[in-house]
């Protein structure tokens, strides 16, 4: 019995302080956890934003409220996987020259969205089309456990042209345009595909400093918050 806790020790030590994981961006868990950042969440904020976010649901989507309690999980969920906004700096991509083919001459990203298509089939899932392009930049429609995503990417140039620019892409859903009229394109994405997604943008060669940002926040200019992972 003791050489048998003696093993599981041994083990334990060696799966959690020894191996790297790939999930894990090759930390070990070890590492991973003393690694690990508190959450930072204003509980009394919190509660404000899902009531106000509850409140446009209802005007927007009435029919929805004949579901006990619906509106209201939808705007929980949505306001704890909010961190789905990702920046990280990559110069190893083209953030120099305009295409011929660009909506607009800074519209950069789409050797980016090439390069994640191919890690994302090497994963083995399915990418539907190619990426595609709108006035802010690129977007690329994947499948992950049976439910589709869009990741969609833009390039903030360096003003300074010291630092290298910033990409800023952001996981939502694919929905219909019914779906995105009522908000549903930030409702019901899975943890498990904010993983991936982080998984394979950390192994882009020449990817640096990759952060995850709370939407809300991001958009209003709060930039200085990102953490190490989507669920950090």
């Amino acid at each position: 019995m003791e050489q048998l806790s003696d093993a599981a020790q041994r083990m334990l030590a060696a799966l959690n302080a020894v191996i790297p994981r790939r999930s894990l961006g090759w930390r070990t868990p070890e590492r991973a956890w003393a690694e690990r950042t508190t959450p930072r969440v204003d509980r009394i904020a919190f509660r404000e934003e899902v009531r106000d976010r509850e409140a446009r649901l209802a005007l927007t989507a009435p029919q929805l409220s004949a579901y006990d309690g619906l509106p209201r999980r939808l705007e929980i969920e949505a306001v704890l996987l909010e961190r789905r906004t990702v920046t990280f700096h990559n110069e190893s991509f083209n953030t120099r020259t305009p295409k011929p083919y660009f909506l607009n001459p800074g519209s950069f990203g789409d050797d980016v969205l090439d390069s994640l298509a191919k890690a994302l089939a090497g994963e083995g899932k399915r990418v539907i089309g190619k990426p595609e392009q709108e006035d802010f930049g690129w977007y690329l429609d994947f499948e992950h456990a049976g439910l589709e995503y869009c990741f969609v990417l833009g390039y903030r140039p360096d003003p300074s042209g010291t630092l290298g620019g910033l990409w800023i892409g952001t996981l939502e859903r694919s929905r219909s345009l019914f779906g995105s009229i009522l908000g549903l394109r930030q409702v019901g994405i899975g943890r498990d595909a904010l993983r991936l997604l982080h998984q394979l943008l950390s192994e882009m060669p020449g990817t640096k400093s990759i952060l995850w940002h709370n939407e809300s926040a991001f958009r209003r200019g709060v930039e200085n918050q990102g953490v190490a992972t989507p669920e950090a």
